[in-house]
């Protein structure tokens, strides 16, 4: 059983310091949610966009292994999220090469599987 208090939305802080006449931390609380939800979604389109350029071998478009090697990379400074972007099943599909184990699929560095 615990007895953590429930965690609060951005917006229940924001109305509760309102409620408490600290308007100006309530706005800065909402900016500072909006700038995050934009931020997330900035993230997602490069992201989406990196593994379009980490598959571009597969796809039958020409051959850049330098473009390909700097979007893996890139896609290694994401935070690796439990579920695949990609897949319909929302699993990762791990492969392992040169000793990296990776998605097939978002081509996100993966733990090994053992």
């Amino acid at each position: 059983m615990s007895t953590a208090p429930p965690r609060l939305t951005p917006e229940q802080v924001a109305e509760h310091l309102d409620s408490l006449g600290e308007t100006a931390a309530a706005l800065l609380v909402g900016a500072m949610t909006r700038e995050l939800t934009l931020l997330r979604g900035e993230r997602d389109a490069l992201a989406t966009h990196t593994r379009s350029i980490a598959a571009l071998p597969s796809n039958g478009t020409s051959y850049n292994g330098a473009l390909i090697a700097a979007a893996k990379k890139a896609l290694d400074t994401l935070r690796v999220t439990r579920r695949c972007p990609v897949a319909e099943n929302r699993r990762h599909a791990p492969s392992e090469s040169r000793g990296v184990t990776r998605c097939r699929l978002c081509h996100a560095r993966v733990p090994r599987r053992d």
